[in-house]
């Protein structure tokens, strides 16, 4: 598809819980080249008869409006004379509306809920929802996210064969931004077996053994992006912990979404990074 088609969509819950993910789409408007569309969703339940046309007056739907149309004009300010901007006010379920409105997007961008102490534990939400089932690529910013970040693109790999696209969205994020790529691999089978089995220098040799499966993997694209500095570490320990921890000093952590032949859908160490990073996190599909 040609870029002319493509867009931005932001995902706005309101101006203030989704700062961060306008200013994150300003900046990748800039670096991309093209137009920002700002998608708000209400549910049905919340106006008359479930119908837009049928509640133009009701204060909500008001107070959606000119919450948009105050975006939007934000937006295109700080977007200058070469940006565009637009708005989109939906009704339907927060989750598949929003990601319907992806279907002819570059770049989805939202802003999570923070789940805490609570991220282990299956709650619904509408971020996790939206990256799930979405068309594109989605990044997620957290709240404190300001401006882009100096540090390396970070990478979380698997060895199952399903990190090819993902490694691949990684790199070209790394050679855009101008940053190097760290790729991370964490291992863990289970506390009492990893205790008996991988004991001292056990520990270290099984990790060099999964490295030297990961570098066969980067070894065309190095090749391919070769003025992209990489680094790999691979180490004993749980992924999302690990990955969140890598955040800290990341400018975007890259994952892939889980994809199996009969849907896509979000792992617990995809939804726990999703929530719990301290910068944006691009999730792919590794299937597309």
């Amino acid at each position: 598809m040609d870029n002319t088609q493509l867009r931005i969509v932001v995902a706005v819950a309101d101006a203030e819980d989704s700062a961060a993910a306008v200013r994150f789409a300003v900046t990748e408007a800039k670096r991309r080249h093209l137009p920002v569309t700002l998608v708000h969703v209400l549910h049905p339940v919340l106006i008359s008869e479930g119908n837009l046309n049928a509640a133009t007056t009701e204060p909500i739907v008001v107070r959606a409006r000119q919450m948009l149309a105050d975006l939007e004009t934000q937006v295109r300010g700080e977007l200058g004379t070469e940006g565009s901007v637009t708005s989109e006010l939906v009704v339907g379920h927060p989750g598949a509306a929003l990601a319907d409105a992806t279907r002819d997007a570059a770049l989805a961008v939202l802003q999570p809920e923070r789940m805490g102490e609570h991220r282990h534990i299956p709650t619904y939400s509408v971020a996790s929802a939206v990256t799930a089932r979405s068309h594109t690529p989605v990044v997620a910013v957290p709240a404190d996210w300001s401006e882009p970040g100096t540090g390396p693109v970070t990478v979380g790999v698997d060895l199952d064969g399903s990190s090819a696209t993902v490694l691949q969205a990684a790199f070209e994020e790394a050679q855009g931004r101008g940053v190097g790529l760290r790729v991370v691999h964490a291992w863990r089978y289970s506390e009492a077996f990893d205790g008996v089995v991988f004991e001292g220098e056990r520990q270290s040799h099984h990790s060099s053994e999964l490295a030297d499966e990961i570098r066969a993997q980067l070894a065309p694209l190095e090749r391919k992006f070769s003025g992209v500095p990489v680094e790999l570490s691979v180490r004993h320990g749980r992924a999302a912990d690990t990955l969140v921890t890598e955040s800290a000093l990341s400018s975007l952590i890259v994952v892939g979404r889980h994809h199996t032949r009969l849907n896509r859908h979000l792992g617990s160490i995809v939804r726990a990074v999703l929530h719990e990073s301290r910068c944006p996190v691009l999730v792919v599909d590794p299937g597309a």
